[in-house]
């Protein structure tokens, strides 16, 4: 098992999509910024090759109010892939818990399985 901490609430980056006036797309600037500081600190804490094989996720999020947790997942699988695991189609079990806080954050366990 790894264990790995942000110590930033996790935003959603569903509806967090624009199109600019020459027809572009583009992220929200909140979200963007999140993912490269999110991002940064994962790989201060883990300096491995992405792990290949599949994988159990256990997310833990503290939130300061009521946050949709199907978002915040979609957030974290974008975010780890390539740094924690190579891809997010090797992710076979998610379990994913959320709280009202103070201390704003996710923890990310991630349970290697052998075939």
């Amino acid at each position: 098992m790894l264990n790995f901490s942000i110590s930033q609430e996790v935003p959603s980056k569903k509806n967090r999509w624009h199109i600019s006036k020459h027809g572009g797309m583009y992220q929200d600037k909140k979200v963007k910024e999140f993912v490269e500081f999110a991002q940064w600190e994962l790989k201060s804490q883990y300096r491995g090759e992405p792990i290949t094989g599949d994988v159990e996720l256990e997310l833990e999020f503290y939130n300061k109010r009521d946050k949709d947790v199907d978002n915040q997942i979609s957030t974290i699988m974008d975010m780890i892939q390539g740094i924690l695991i190579e891809n997010d189609r090797k992710v076979i079990k998610i379990t994913a818990t959320k709280q009202k806080s103070k201390i704003l954050g996710c923890k990310i366990s991630i349970y290697e399985r052998k075939n």
